[in-house]
């Protein structure tokens, strides 16, 4: 019965190891793209602080800070739930 359960199980964690394979390349690209939107950011801030738009500033300050809290969670998402259920599945499997 056990092993009928491995058997099962396999196929499942080579998916999820593929998934997860996946988030993290997924990761990798996300960070590029919100290193861009960082930076332009960045740039606004500056030009907000010399043009003295101070509610601007805080506006451009709290979308940073959203889109770093986002970046969090995607990377949380995306590679560590899927490799902690992988390397569960693995214990399983080659118990």
């Amino acid at each position: 019965m056990k092993f009928l359960l491995k058997l099962i199980l396999f196929p499942v964690w080579i998916l999820v190891k593929l998934i997860a394979l996946i988030g993290n390349l997924l990761t990798h690209c996300a960070c590029f793209v919100f290193n861009l939107l960082f930076i332009c950011i960045a740039i606004s801030v500056v030009m907000s602080i010399a043009q003295g738009l101070w509610t601007t500033l805080f506006i451009l300050l709290g979308m940073g800070a959203a889109a770093f809290l986002a970046l969090l969670v995607f990377v949380f998402v995306a590679t560590e739930f899927w490799v902690m259920l992988s390397d569960g599945l693995k214990k399983i499997i080659f118990s």
